[in-house]
């Protein structure tokens, strides 16, 4: 079997920080059904949001292979990563 890099395994990740960030945003107050409104909108209206989420999605069966094949660069390459969202 080839390595697998991890693009997928980093894609879902990346995704996942920005669902996190606009769920953490949304949800100061509370949710309710102007929250799940404001989300629907920001889906459709921000471009970059929806196409971390479509890219994490069309990959995301391969992960699971990724991860089983991972090194210790890819970790350090998926940390950075995330660091890199987080800030």
């Amino acid at each position: 079997m080839d390595k697998l890099d991890v693009k997928e395994t980093k894609e879902i990740l990346i995704a996942g920080v920005a669902l996190t960030k606009v769920i953490r945003e949304y949800a100061k107050d509370g949710l309710d059904l102007s929250d799940g409104m404001a989300f629907v909108s920001k889906l459709f209206s921000d471009e970059v949001f929806r196409g971390k989420l479509v890219e994490a999605g069309k990959g995301a069966d391969k992960a699971i292979d990724e991860l089983k094949d991972i090194s210790f660069d890819e970790v350090v390459e998926l940390v950075l990563a995330l660091r890199a969202e987080l800030s």
